[in-house]
């Protein structure tokens, strides 16, 4: 899949770039799932993995239209799911941590990317390797009887319940 996303605060976000982005993150999924299901339907097998986001399961500051997005996404791989299990066809997710791509090196910059990776229970971003094993894991015979799940590739970032603000706000000194 595709993905846009910007980062602000929640009363700055235009409507203009809120609608682009669902389309690209939500709409553009629905219309590609829609299709080839009609197709999977007729050979009564297929696989259907969309690359949602953790930021759709955990909420993050700044994170409005692109969380918003990848939640819409990970509820619309659950609906295809059920429709589509008879047919043989299982839709599932995943839900990506910080992986180190160019993308994220550009914007997390300077220190947040240790910091953000010292945060992490894993201590590291997540490799593309590893983002693509979990979804080949998926789109496998193996996988046959998972469907609609969203599967957290996250170096245990939602089991830890690291908040992006932690990044950008000095923690509040403990009372004495």
């Amino acid at each position: 899949n595709a993905g846009i996303a910007a980062t602000m605060p929640a009363l700055d976000y235009p409507l203009a770039h809120w609608q682009l982005t669902m389309a690209v993150n939500v709409t553009a999924p629905f219309l590609i799932a829609q299709h080839t299901l009609r197709a999977m339907r007729r050979k009564q097998w297929g696989r259907i993995v969309n690359v949602a986001s953790i930021s759709g399961v955990r909420a993050g500051t700044g994170r409005l239209g692109y969380g918003t997005s990848k939640a819409a996404l990970i509820a619309l791989t659950r609906q295809f799911a059920i429709e589509a299990a008879e047919w043989g066809v299982t839709v599932n997710a995943i839900a990506p941590g910080p992986v180190d791509t160019p993308l994220i090196r550009g914007m997390h910059g300077g220190s947040t990317a240790g910091t953000y990776a010292s945060m992490l229970p894993m201590r590291r971003y997540g490799t593309t390797a590893e983002i693509a094993h979990a979804v080949s894991f998926l789109a496998s015979e193996q996988a046959g009887y998972i469907t609609g799940h969203s599967l957290a590739v996250d170096g245990g970032f939602l089991a830890s319940g690291l908040l992006v603000r932690d990044l950008f706000e000095p923690a509040a000194s403990a009372p004495s």
